[in-house]
């Protein structure tokens, strides 16, 4: 079965509020999810220490909320869905919403800057399981210090401790992370062959001044016939052949070149990233 974040994309993230939207084709996922009808196309949560939730199906919506200031009386499937979201938005697409406005904007800030700090702290003494605070907020708990450091690895986060101490107030012993976006390589787009038609000075069979650029064209055949119809325009001084065939720069290669006109035309073949 698929999780909610695997059936929805994220379309806005402000100090506002997170929009999602629904991805086309997953009805039966939704369904299957067991608080949805499957007829979900929109969900906005807001943020702040107190929460609405709005869920769109088709034109209609239903809006409930949830906070420090307390909570609407809603059904169990409603009162599911909300908890579905609140994880989704937290723990698969890293937001903060639940929180004071000042600790969602620092939260979006260290978001851009790929870092951010973490407190764990061990409660396993008292009998509950570790906290633990990202930057100014409570994040929520984890079962061990390891499947908090996971959550974050799994996020996309190396994590370095910074150090580890025992809190005066409460005896817990604490862990200080710094944890840091690790960098995506982007995959390169498949290089697309292109033809640039050009024209240069008569006898410069090397472009030494900036020349000019008749058009780019992805077909060959299209280039020739640009190439001809600027041959037409300009016409020729002697029809002497130019046979020069050597690269004029490591990137373009000369794979055809006019007879000695007005302007030498060329077909420069190579790519376009």
């Amino acid at each position: 079965m698929k999780k909610l974040y695997e059936i929805v994309e994220l379309v806005s993230n402000t100090e506002d509020a997170v929009v999602l939207k629904v991805k086309e084709n997953h009805r039966l996922d939704l369904i299957c999810l067991g608080c949805f009808t499957g007829n979900e196309t929109m969900i906005r949560l807001t943020k702040g220490e107190d929460v609405t939730c709005t869920v769109w199906c088709g034109e209609s919506s239903h809006s409930w909320s949830w906070g420090r200031s307390g909570y609407t009386l809603v059904s169990k499937n409603v009162e599911a869905q909300g908890i579905l979201i609140a994880e989704c938005i937290q723990d698969y697409f890293d937001i903060l919403c639940c929180a004071s406005k000042k600790a969602i904007a620092l939260d979006l800030k260290r978001k851009s800057n790929g870092q951010h700090t973490l407190i764990i702290w061990d409660r396993s003494n008292m009998g509950t399981d570790w906290g633990c605070r990202k930057d100014d907020a409570f994040y929520k708990s984890f079962k061990s210090q390891e499947e908090a450091l996971d959550h974050f690895k799994k996020l996309g986060y190396d994590a370095r401790v910074l150090r580890s101490y025992r809190a005066s107030a409460t005896g817990y012993l604490c862990y200080d992370y710094l944890i840091t976006r690790k960098e995506v390589k982007k995959e390169k787009a498949p290089k697309q062959k292109v033809y640039v038609v050009v024209g240069c000075f008569s006898g410069e069979y090397y472009v030494s001044e900036e020349p000019t650029i008749y058009g780019v064209y992805t077909n060959h055949n299209d280039a020739l016939r640009a190439k001809a119809k600027a041959i037409k325009e300009h016409g020729p001084v002697d029809g002497q052949e130019a046979d020069v065939n050597e690269p004029n720069s490591d990137y373009y290669e000369v794979i055809n070149l006019s007879a000695d006109y007005h302007v030498v035309i060329q077909i420069i073949e190579t790519y376009l990233q």
